[in-house]
């Protein structure tokens, strides 16, 4: 019974050999697939996280605040308001902050993401020494 069962497994790994199209696909498939699945689910240092910051002009000044230079965080500057709000509302922005003399945030309050940036934004500020405030989205 075992030498029928041995010389069964060996015809079949001779005929496994000898199909160049079968064997190829079975080594190169797996292969193929790793990288492909790799590339496009790959997070590759992608930030996790977007925070819009209110100003006037396009370049960012990391030294206003010290949440700036938060590792993760894709800063991008808003000039106008009420578009932030309404992107913060969509959830196209996770947070949305301003730092010029009245120092305030907005975050959508269904927004898991949103909520671990505002837990980022509340420890950076209370080591700061500062009070930011928090106003609802209306």
């Amino acid at each position: 019974m075992l030498k029928r069962i041995l010389a069964v497994f060996r015809a079949r790994n001779k005929e496994f050999l000898r199909d160049r199209g079968t064997m190829a696909w079975n080594l190169v498939l797996p292969v193929v697939l790793v990288f492909g699945l790799a590339a496009v689910f790959g997070e590759g240092g992608r930030n996790q996280y977007t925070v819009g910051v209110v100003q006037e002009t396009e370049a960012i000044d990391t030294s206003t605040h010290p949440f700036l230079e938060t590792r993760y965080v894709r800063f991008v500057p808003v000039d106008d308001l009420d578009a932030g709000l309404l992107k913060v509302e969509r959830h196209q922005l996770d947070l949305l902050v301003r730092f010029d003399g009245d120092e305030r945030y907005w975050v959508n309050p269904d927004s898991p993401k949103g909520y671990f940036v505002e837990k980022a934004l509340q420890q950076s500020d209370a080591r700061s020494g500062g009070t930011i405030q928090k106003d609802e989205i209306s």
